[in-house]
């Protein structure tokens, strides 16, 4: 008798994975509204793009986790060791709750800052989820540039 079967690898079917539904951040504004030697002001919207919600409290209770936006002027729109800070603030009060797939949170903030050459830092660089507590379906859309003066 004759094994036909000798020499072939039998593998069990590969079952497709479902996919983790996480949220995905995005800023979809980012305004200048005021702006002089020492001080700048600016407004911000986020969206969650993503098919989860995002919990904006982080990963404990404490405010040092909670979803934060974090901002730099820059010399241009593209990320670099010469970014200067220009503040950073949680999205609203603690316990933040969520922000459900298709919803949007506006805010705004100031910083005051001091010897920055403005005709160099031209730029104002918003990113999102700055501490990463949220972990997200795409991490790599985080970031906004709007142009200062």
């Amino acid at each position: 008798m004759v094994n036909i079967l000798a020499g072939c690898n039998k593998s069990k079917p590969q079952i497709p994975q479902p996919k983790e539904q996480l949220p995905d951040l995005i800023a979809t504004s980012l305004t200048v509204t005021y702006f002089s030697d020492t001080l700048i002001k600016y407004s911000y919207t986020i969206k969650n793009i993503g098919e989860a919600r995002a919990n904006m409290d982080g990963l404990t209770t404490a405010d040092d986790d909670n979803l934060s936006v974090g901002a730099c002027q820059t010399e241009d729109t593209i990320s670099s060791v010469s970014d200067v800070p220009a503040g950073g603030t949680i999205v609203g009060s603690s316990p933040l709750g969520f922000l459900i797939p298709g919803q949007s949170r506006s805010g705004s903030f100031h910083f005051y800052f001091y010897n920055i050459d403005r005709a160099k830092y031209r730029y104002l660089k918003l990113i999102v989820d700055v501490k990463s507590s949220v972990k997200e379906s795409y991490e790599n859309n985080n970031t906004i540039f709007c142009k200062i003066n």
